[in-house]
C-alpha cells in the first residue's frame, strides 16, 4: 500500500503467514487499520501505536470470525524531514543513499536469532531450515515489541519494502547495482522483479515489494 497525506506518505508491505487459515485477512486488515490512523490524523499518525492498533484490530477479528490469522508488516512513514520505519517479522525495509545500503530491519525470526548466536552467517539466512519461523508477527497475542527507526529525509535517496518472498531471491549487493542503473523508482522495481523471476519456483506469488526514490 501507498498512502500520500497533505505533506507526507505512508508505505505499507504485510504478508500473511501461510500455513495459517485466514493470513490474507490478516493483512488486509492490519494495512487497512494503518491507512485510516494516517488518513484521520496525517500530521499527528505515530507509526508505532498504529501498528499495535493494527495488531489490537487483528485480534479482535479472530475472536469475532474463529479464524486464526496472523501477518507480517513493514512500515515506512514519510514525513517532510524525517524517515520513520518500524517493522513485525520478516518482512524488510531497506533504506538507501548514494546507491548503498544505510538501513536494514533485522528479521523477527529464528534463523536471524542463529546469525546472533554465531550457528550461521547473515548470509544464510535465506536457506536455514527455520527461516519461516517468526518471532514476531502481528496476531499472535498482544505482547508485541514495536521500535522506530527515524532518518533524516534528506540523507535517504531510496527505500525499499518487501515481503519474505522477495528478499530471498534477490541479494542487497544486487538490490544497490540495479538502483545505480534505473532512472525511476518503477524501472528499479520492475528490473528487481524480472530478475527474481528467473529464480523462483513455478508458483511462488509471495514477492510483494513497494519501492520509493526521493
Amino acid at each position: 500500500m501507498v498512502e500520500h497525506g497533505n505533506d507526507s506518505i505512508l508505505l505499507v508491505v504485510a504478508d500473511g503467514l501461510g500455513g495459517v487459515e485466514a493470513g490474507e485477512e490478516a493483512s488486509q486488515r492490519a494495512v487497512e487499520e494503518l491507512r485510516t490512523l494516517f488518513l484521520s490524523e496525517e500530521s499527528a499518525f505515530d507509526l508505532s501505536k498504529g501498528i499495535y492498533a493494527a495488531n489490537t484490530s487483528i485480534l479482535k477479528l479472530q475472536n469475532q470470525t474463529g479464524k486464526r490469522m496472523k501477518t507480517t508488516i513493514a512500515a515506512v512513514y514519510v514525513t517532510t524531514d524525517r524517515i520513520l520505519c518500524a517493522h513485525v517479522g520478516d518482512s524488510r525495509i531497506y533504506l538507501f543513499n548514494d546507491n548503498k545500503i544505510i538501513y536494514q530491519s533485522v528479521d523477527h525470526s529464528f534463523s536471524q536469532m542463529a546469525v546472533f548466536s554465531g550457528e550461521i552467517k547473515v548470509e544464510e539466512i535465506r536457506t536455514h531450515k527455520d527461516r519461516n519461523k517468526l518471532l514476531q508477527a502481528l496476531g499472535v497475542d498482544d505482547e508485541l515489541s514495536v521500535r522506530v527507526r527515524s532518518y533524516p529525509k534528506n540523507e535517504v535517496q531510496a527505500i525499499l519494502l518487501c515481503s519474505d518472498g522477495f528478499w530471498e531471491y534477490i541479494y542487497e549487493n544486487e538490490m544497490c547495482n540495479i538502483l545505480s542503473q534505473s532512472a525511476s523508482a518503477d524501472e528499479w522495481l520492475d528490473k528487481m522483479k524480472s530478475l527474481i523471476q528467473t529464480r523462483v519456483p513455478e508458483r511462488n506469488d509471495n514477492n510483494t515489494a513497494i519501492t520509493a526514490i526521493l
